[in-house]
């Protein structure tokens, strides 16, 4: 028997970075759900940067809230069982203008799920990132250029 191949995605991410805090989302009706930074899945044809744009602008209803992009890693996680190959860019952003310490916002169009999704962003201390694929990164990133979280 042989294994289908594994199915290319693309995703692009942004770190959302301000006074020491990254700004992550819940999932309010899944609590089990882990922790998440805005971004998503690359349309056909899409630019990674442009995504990271849309997909943020999209999830966090923040239009006009994320400064520039600036791409500081990428990865690919390769995941046997679902038979995906996922590559993924990352990119550092602050905001442009003062932002709420938390609010909640729905994801319309999530490509997980089949329904939209009520999501609840909030400010997380950069000394208490949790230990997800999509943290590894960010800390290379801060421990390349002598960023220690809450220094």
């Amino acid at each position: 028997m042989s294994l289908k191949p594994l199915k290319p995605v693309k995703k692009a991410y942004v770190y959302m970075v301000r006074r020491q805090h990254l700004l992550v989302h819940e999932h309010v009706d899944y609590p089990d759900m882990p922790l998440a930074l805005p971004g998503g899945t690359l349309e056909p044809g899409e630019l990674p940067p442009l995504a990271a744009w849309r997909e943020s602008v999209e999830e966090t209803g923040l239009d006009g809230g994320f400064g520039n992009l600036r791409l500081i890693g990428t990865d690919v996680q390769v995941h046997p069982k679902h038979r995906l190959k996922m590559d993924r860019w990352f990119y550092l952003s602050f905001p442009r203008r003062p932002l709420p310490a938390s609010w909640t916002s729905w994801e319309m169009d999530p490509s997980d799920w089949h329904e939209p999704v009520r999501i609840r962003w909030f400010w997380l201390p950069l000394s208490r990132l949790p230990e997800r694929s999509w943290t590894r990164v960010l800390q290379r990133h801060m421990r390349r250029h002598g960023l220690a979280p809450g220094g």
